[in-house]
Parts: C-alpha cells; sequence; structure tokens
C-alpha cells in the first residue's frame, strides 16, 4: 500500500518554477505545476498528489523489465515514479506544448535521465492536429482552433528504436485513445 504522506510546496526562488514536494511510503518527487488556478490537475498537486492505482499497477509490471512508453505523458505524474520505481526507460509522448518544459523540469529535478520525450500527438495517420488548452488537460479540436503539432503513428515513432518491444503502454489522451 502506498500512502500519501505529504505534498508540499518548496522555496525554489533560483528555478522558473515551484516545485511541489510529494511524498508516499515508496517515494519522495517533486513536480512543477501550471500556474493557472483553473487547472484541476494542478490543483490536485499543489494540495496532495496521490499516485494513482494504474501507475501503482504499472510499477509492479514493470519490476524486473526495462522499456515501457507513456502516450499523454502530462508532465510525468505516471512516468516518473514507474521509472523511478523500477528503473526502466521512458518514451514519453506528449502534444499540449506548455506541458513540455514542466514535464521536462519535472525529470530534471527529480534526477531522472532515462526518459526521452517526443512532442507530438500519438495518431492514427501522420498530419497535423490542433490541441486546444494549455494547462493539463488539451484536447484535439476539428475546428482548427488551438496549437497545430505533429501527428504521428505510434508504430512510427518507435519502429527501430529501444522502445518497439516496450513491455508496457499507458495512453492517456483526453478521448482521443
Amino acid at each position: 500500500m502506498i500512502l500519501l504522506l505529504g505534498c508540499n510546496i518548496l522555496d525554489m526562488s533560483a528555478d522558473p518554477y515551484s516545485f511541489y514536494r510529494c511524498v508516499t511510503s515508496e517515494l519522495e518527487i517533486d513536480f512543477a505545476v501550471h500556474d493557472a488556478n483553473t487547472d484541476r490537475f494542478s490543483e490536485k498537486i499543489r494540495n496532495g498528489w496521490k499516485l494513482t492505482a494504474h501507475a501503482r499497477l504499472a510499477m509492479n509490471l514493470m519490476r524486473g523489465r526495462s522499456h515501457f512508453i507513456d502516450i499523454g505523458a502530462n508532465i510525468g505524474t505516471f512516468s516518473i515514479p514507474v521509472s523511478m520505481s523500477t528503473g526502466a526507460r521512458c518514451l514519453d509522448v506528449e502534444a499540449l506544448p506548455s506541458n513540455i518544459p514542466l514535464l521536462e523540469a519535472n525529470l530534471e529535478r527529480n534526477g531522472v535521465d532515462n526518459h526521452e520525450i517526443a512532442h507530438v500527438a500519438a495518431m492514427e495517420r501522420a498530419g497535423s492536429v490542433f490541441i486546444k488548452g494549455t494547462t493539463a488537460f488539451g484536447t484535439v479540436n476539428a475546428d482548427g482552433e488551438g496549437v497545430e503539432v505533429p501527428g504521428v503513428r505510434l508504430d512510427d515513432i518507435v519502429m527501430g528504436t529501444e522502445f518497439e518491444h516496450a513491455a508496457l503502454v499507458k495512453i492517456d489522451i483526453e478521448g482521443s485513445e
């Protein structure tokens, strides 16, 4: 059982982000979050982040395995704990541009150097897609509103790489699964 022990703001005046220290019975992780008061996901981290059941399951499944893929990586709240607890390498696939600097900052802050980031939208076909949203919850917008990002087939991302035979693929892409 993983018990939430606390999540506290750290004074990081030298950093461009405020980090929140989140402590479970197994891990101590710092997360930078979006500043927007309207971002429900960042608010959860500010008020006491907990490992999700699917992250705990992935931590168990990945023991002794070397590679996994996180599609819809967001700011790393799934992939960072899994990788920190198992040592497995991760390919973080994230479409929303505002999440990329936070994901990078969270990896660096936690000393996690076994991740690669693909700033693309995982799609059925290659092509451009518009992502609407600026915080944790970006959605695909068929009306051409939002930020245009490259859409890439997952096969095209992983073929010929060390992630081609990943042991686990997590997909959470705001209804575009």
